[in-house]
Parts: C-alpha cells; structure tokens; sequence
C-alpha cells in the first residue's frame, strides 16, 4: 500500500507539472505575440516644444502618442554650451520630467525646468516611450545674465523613496519658485518642481527621483524665483529608506505562502487520486 500511495503522489506531481508547463508554454507564446505587436507599433512624436526664457527656464513639450500601444513615457533635456560658430560644447546641465502613462492616440504635456546662467545654449530633447528613445533636434537660445540675491530658506528636506519634500520660506517675497536639483550623482533621475509662495509664507515643493544607489548620497537643490530676483540653496543626503526591509519580508511571506498552496494542492490531488483508485 505504501508504494501504492508513493507511486499515486508521482502521478499528482506530474499531472500538476505537465499542466504548469502547458500554461507557461502559452503564456510565452503569448508573450511572444504580444511583444511583437508592441515593437511593431510604438511611435510618438513631440507636437510642440515651446521655451519661456528668462533667469529661470521653462520649457513645455506636448507628447503624442501616435501608435497603437499605451506606453509610460519621460522627457528629458540635456543642455549644451553652445561656441561660436554653433557647434555643441559639454553638456551644463540635465532636467528631467516625471514619468507619465500616454495612451495610444492621446497626448501629455509637461513642463521642465533649469536655471542655467547667461550664454548661449543647445537644448536636446528626448522622450523615454515604452522601450524606445526618440530624439528631437537641438533648440538653440540665449539665457539673459542675472544677479540674484540670497531671499528663500530651504528650511527643511524630508526624503523619501522616490520623490523628496522640501518646505520653502520666502520672507517678505511672494510670487512663482522654481526648486531646481543643481547637483546629483550622474546616472540619476531627478526632478524639477514650481510651486506660488503666498507673501511672506512657506510652501512644500515634491521633486521625484529614481536613484542609482541610496546610501549616503550628496544632493544640491536650488530654490530661485520665476524673475530671477532671489534665491536659495541646501545640500543634503539620500540614504536607504526605512520601509526597505519591510518590502524584502513581505516578498519572503509571500514566497512562504504560495509554496503552502502548491503543497496543499498535491496533498489534495493526491488523496483525491487514492480515493478513486481504492473505488476501483
């Protein structure tokens, strides 16, 4: 009897794996199609980029969408010295948008953000939709020169995962801020934010970012006025999160729990199967 029920729960394992490799050879087939669908229809195009110059630098680009796949996509901009005769020199500077669905046949605008000092400059555009790059020709201006003065207190960073609040005061200053990164490690995503400052008030300016590596990591904002009168700055640093270990638990729970269900839906196909065989 004993190697009647061994050889019963060979059967169920076997049943249970020729059936998981049945689902998983149509799942990759499926995939396989899908992804082909995918590559042969991911097209987008950016329907106006427009630039309000000035001592803060606000560009807005409209993207569409013009194939037939739903993608997350993401702008970018670097920005180049620009010599003499046109040509591009080394890249000053990197602003980068947030990361934002566009469904098939639909468009998003966003807005970026530098504070580049006065010269003259090439702007790069490119956008991140699905898997593929796609790269606009050069925008070329001249940002006028400006003295700021010392007039906004970054009073305070609170780090998160992904995006960090930083409160803004402006004492006996009111009107639009831009909260720029000025400094971050190469390889980052690093956001810009804007945010109207009531007279003499303080506000919460969100900037997402998305990491290389998160252990002890310098960052440099810069708070700076729309007309370029006043400005501020504060260093701070980006360390491993806290809720990080929390997520590797949860992800061990989870592993725990699916391998009790495929242990108990053996032990029941099994007994089942035994069942049958003790009828006949």
């Amino acid at each position: 009897m004993a190697l009647r029920n061994t050889a019963l729960v060979a059967i169920s394992v076997a049943i249970l794996a020729s059936l998981a490799g049945q689902l998983i050879m149509a799942g990759e087939a499926s995939g396989l199609g899908l992804g082909m669908n995918i590559m042969e229809s991911i097209q987008g195009h950016a329907a106006m980029l427009t630039l309000s110059n000035g001592p803060v630098q606000r560009f807005t680009l409209r993207w569409e969408n013009i194939g037939s796949v739903n993608c997350l996509s993401r702008a970018r901009i670097d920005f180049y010295a620009l010599a003499d005769n046109d040509t591009l020199e080394e890249r000053v500077y990197t602003s980068w948008s947030s990361q934002e669905p566009v469904m098939a046949g639909q468009s998003h605008t966003w807005e970026l953000y530098s504070n580049l000092p006065g010269g003259s400059y090439a702007a790069i555009t490119m956008v991140y939709h699905c898997n593929e790059l796609f790269e606009e020709e050069p925008y070329l201006f001249t940002v006028p020169g400006s003295e700021p003065v010392e007039g906004l207190y970054i009073d305070s960073i609170e780090v998160h995962s992904d995006y960090v609040d930083a409160l803004v005061r402006g004492p006996g200053w009111a009107g639009g801020v831009a909260v720029i990164p000025e400094e971050y490690p190469g390889g980052w995503i690093f956001q810009s934010g804007v945010v109207d400052m009531a007279p003499g008030g303080v506000a919460v300016v969100r900037l997402g970012f998305v990491p290389v590596r998160l252990t002890g990591t310098a960052v440099t904002i810069r708070a700076v006025a729309m007309d370029g009168s006043v400005y501020g700055k504060r260093e701070f640093s980006v360390s491993v999160p806290k809720e990080e270990p929390a997520r590797e638990w949860g992800s061990f729970i989870l592993l725990l729990a699916s391998l009790a269900v495929i242990l108990v839906v053996i032990l029941y196909v099994s007994k089942f199967i035994i069942k049958i065989w003790r009828r006949q």
